[in-house]
């Protein structure tokens, strides 16, 4: 049988409050992709979960569609079951992996909270190590009558900024 243009009904038929008509949801068989018309996984989720309901939709297919559909959320169900059992394998490996850890760090008598403040302080010296920009430009402050000093980089100073309106360059308050 080739499955690439098989497109089964999956035992649903679900009547939506939209003109009283029933709506099907779809599963192409070789990719697995539903298909859902409106977009109700979460209706689709509830009846699939739903004995009753699947027992009265399983009545109105054949029992070779049942068949197949039932291989198929089995392999589902089996692959699910390997990724389940994949994840808590390597939990459990890294739980042994971290306590292997400290049994080392123990040993060398070293407390792993000393390791989270080396790498903290090491960020905060990066910082701390930055030499201040030399200061390009010299104005005065006409507020206040101070003399202040200016980078060239960041916000142009209102004082500079006023002088530049007047018709100055920034050669003029350059720092020789």
């Amino acid at each position: 049988m080739h499955f690439k243009s098989i497109i089964f009904i999956v035992l649903i038929k679900l009547p939506i409050a939209e003109n009283n008509v029933a709506f099907y949801y779809y599963l192409h068989a070789p990719t697995m992709i539903i298909n859902l018309r409106l977009g109700l996984m979460s209706e689709l989720l509830k009846t699939l979960n739903n004995v009753r309901t699947l027992r009265a939709q399983a009545r109105e297919c054949s029992l070779e569609t049942l068949e197949e559909i039932f291989e198929k959320l089995s392999a589902i169900v089996e692959d699910r079951c390997k990724e389940a059992e994949e994840e808590r394998e390597k939990s459990e490996e890294r739980a042994h992996k971290k306590l292997e850890y400290l049994k080392m760090l123990a040993a060398d008598g070293i407390e792993p909270a000393e390791l989270l403040q080396g790498t903290a302080s090491s960020k905060d010296t990066n910082k701390k190590q930055r030499v201040p920009r030399p200061p390009k430009y010299k104005y005065t402050d006409e507020k206040t009558g101070e003399s202040k000093t200016w980078t060239g980089q960041g916000r142009t100073p209102a004082g500079i900024k006023e002088g530049l309106e007047q018709g100055k360059s920034l050669e003029d308050y350059q720092i020789k």
